[in-house]
């Protein structure tokens, strides 16, 4: 058996950085409403990246993620007389998201997905140095694809929640806010999905040096 290093490691903004990054989204909310060109291109660029690494996760369609990503800001900007400037973006944008990857989920429930997870985040898992032995090596690809199985057959809700954490680099106050769940709920949702990762591993006959943290 081989140790699997810890994963689902993500670091909180500190609360300056948060309140600098809620400010601008109010900010850039208020200029989307107002039809302003530059605000959107400003809204583009902070959070592409991070709704495309969501996206792709979720359906783990790289093709499929770009397309969605592209019609998640399309949608927001068609609405944007509806935003509500003091929820500033991030929220609207992964709602928009999550409803697009759970629509193409229920259109796609019976195909086979061909693309292995590289990571779930981008300081997640830490493979071992490049000069690994060629076993070592198919071990690890393997623990790889059994991770990106165990997320994919989680419970909608508790897959939200973790690739939101993990992927979008969300609070859980942010995530819970999002998706109108509680706190607390949120919470359960995600100690859940820890749970049934943790013990798909140990299934599968991987052990764990250290604890998955979220």
């Amino acid at each position: 058996m081989i140790a699997l290093l810890p994963l689902f490691i993500v670091e909180e903004y500190d609360d300056a950085e948060k309140k600098a990054s809620l400010k601008e989204d109010i900010t850039l909310a208020e200029g989307l409403k107002a039809g302003d060109t530059s605000s959107m291109e400003r809204i583009f660029s902070k959070y592409y990246d991070h709704l495309y690494a969501f996206i792709n996760r979720y359906l783990r369609h790289e093709e499929h993620a770009a397309d969605m990503t592209q019609e998640a800001f399309l949608k927001l900007f068609g609405a944007a007389s509806k935003v509500k400037t003091e929820k500033g973006i991030k929220n609207y944008l992964f709602t928009i998201a999550i409803n697009l990857c759970h629509n193409e989920k229920k259109k796609k429930d019976n195909r086979v997905l061909k693309h292995s997870i590289d990571e779930l985040h981008e300081k997640g898992m830490s493979l071992a140095d490049q000069n690994t032995g060629h076993e070592k090596k198919f071990m690890l690809q393997e623990m790889e694809d059994h991770l990106a199985e165990l997320v994919d057959n989680l419970p909608e809700k508790e897959k939200d929640v973790i690739l939101m954490r993990k992927i979008g680099n969300m609070p859980f106050k942010e995530i819970s806010d999002t998706l109108g769940f509680s706190l607390r709920y949120v919470k359960y949702l995600a100690s859940n999905a820890i749970e049934k990762i943790t013990a798909g591993f140990d299934k599968a006959g991987f052990t764990v040096d250290g604890n998955f943290a979220i």
